[in-house]
């Protein structure tokens, strides 16, 4: 005879079988975002996998995964001839802040050959992998013939089966844009600095010459209380639990990280380490984006003009940032030479000056250019030792409706990105 407590376990395991059944069957769609691929067919069925077993397939990397709220894998080998194989693995996660912050801690930083693919991708030798809202998708190859371009093509019809927007998490959009090193952002759910309290962290590097690299953060809470909560727990861990804490700056000689300044607002707490400049400090954590913009020069005649651009590495930095009057957007193109980026003066001017404010990803050699229709374009400027930073380049006037930068040379492996192009001259019609 069954006793109760034997009975209870035999319920609980039945209704944690129904639960994994369901899981399963609500999140079956993941199945058909998978492409046929020309040369290729699918072994087996699609293998899937749900954060009970994970561990079954990434036995050492399942606890990271599950702390970004993974939901389900599903994984799918591809045979082709001479031996070639390609595996597509599709995790899905809690939420598109989730998604990122699982792609985010396993992309290379500024080392990888970024791609335009979903919100972002990269590339390495044997490996495609990229995140679209909480999707974060990985592609191996084995003997493959043209692998960057295969897995490329394979990628991008992918990401155009997956639901959800090409975008980063909206927080993000509030983090100053100068001199801030790209493809280093990062969301970490817990646990940031190494410090249990603190939850819910947002990240970006930033770095100047004079002071070096340092970290920007947001800490997110549920609440006000929840923020306050990890607060007091950090000055408890500090030994400083008897200040009193309040709304505003809080400054903290931690004794891993050095100064951290932060400031409390609400649910959020705003906040850098690895900063000793305490001015620089201030400018950053006062930083406000709706009352943030450039000394509008009136005679910058470029200033919100029509704008086209040869590419655009994804939504967030389109063409028309460089003409917005703000220092914190910017256009930034694809990871390829040449790019070039137009703007449309409306009229014809004279114009003899121009000044581009470039983000690290700046160009080591570029021409400035200009027409009257568009289509034809004469040189007024080139150089082949960009230094990036602010670029002012004079010239003799000359009339022309339409003024271009075209890159020929990329410093870096991203693409080209300017946070302003400005444009100098007076109308001559």
């Amino acid at each position: 005879m069954k006793t109760r407590k034997t009975q209870f376990i035999i319920i609980s395991a039945f209704l944690c079988m129904l639960i994994q059944v369901f899981n399963v069957r609500a999140d079956s769609d993941i199945k058909k975002y998978f492409p046929d691929i020309s040369g290729f067919s699918k072994t087996d069925e699609i293998k899937t996998y749900q954060p009970g077993n994970l561990y079954e397939i990434i036995n050492g990397a399942a606890d990271m995964y599950l702390n970004y709220e993974f939901r389900e894998l599903a994984v799918q080998t591809y045979k082709g001839p001479a031996g070639q194989s390609i595996t597509v693995e599709i995790y899905r996660h809690e939420n598109p802040d989730y998604g990122f912050g699982i792609y985010s801690q396993e992309r290379y930083g500024d080392i990888g050959n970024f791609i335009n693919i979903g919100t972002e991708g990269y590339y390495e030798t044997g490996i495609l992998n990229f995140y679209k809202d909480c999707f974060y998708v990985k592609i191996s190859a084995y003997n493959l013939d043209n692998e960057e371009s295969v897995l490329s093509d394979i990628a991008g019809q992918i990401a155009g089966l997956l639901p959800g927007e090409n975008k980063f998490p909206d927080l993000f959009k509030i983090f100053p844009e100068i001199n801030r090193q790209v493809n280093r952002d990062k969301f970490i759910p817990k646990d940031f600095l190494g410090y249990p309290f603190f939850k819910m962290a947002y990240t970006a590097d930033y770095y100047f010459s004079n002071v070096g690299l340092f970290t920007f953060f947001i800490l997110k809470g549920n609440s006000r209380d929840e923020s306050k909560e990890m607060l007091q727990a950090y000055l408890e861990f500090l030994e400083k639990d008897e200040q009193e804490i309040t709304e505003g700056r809080i400054t903290i000689a931690d004794p891993y990280y050095g100064i951290i300044d932060m400031i409390w607002e609400d649910n959020y707490i705003k906040g850098t380490f690895g900063l000793e400049d305490s001015a620089l400090r201030t400018r950053y954590l006062e930083f406000d984006y709706d009352k943030f913009e450039m000394e509008i020069d009136k005679s910058n005649i470029a200033l919100n003009k029509a704008v086209k651009a040869s590419s655009t590495e994804n939504l967030s930095f389109k063409p028309e940032n460089a003409v917005d009057g703000h220092l914190i957007s910017r256009w930034s193109s694809d990871f390829s030479d040449p790019q070039w980026i137009r703007i449309d003066l409306g009229n014809n001017f004279m114009i003899n000056r121009v000044k581009l404010f470039w983000e690290r990803a700046f160009a080591r050699s570029y021409k400035i250019q200009v027409s009257n229709d568009g289509n034809e374009w004469t040189q007024v400027y080139s150089t082949e030792e960009g230094d990036g930073e602010e670029d002012e380049i004079e010239f003799k006037a000359v009339k022309a409706r339409y003024i271009r930068m075209y890159g020929l040379q990329r410093i870096t492996d991203w693409g080209y990105s300017l946070y302003e192009f400005q444009v100098f001259g007076v109308n001559s019609n």
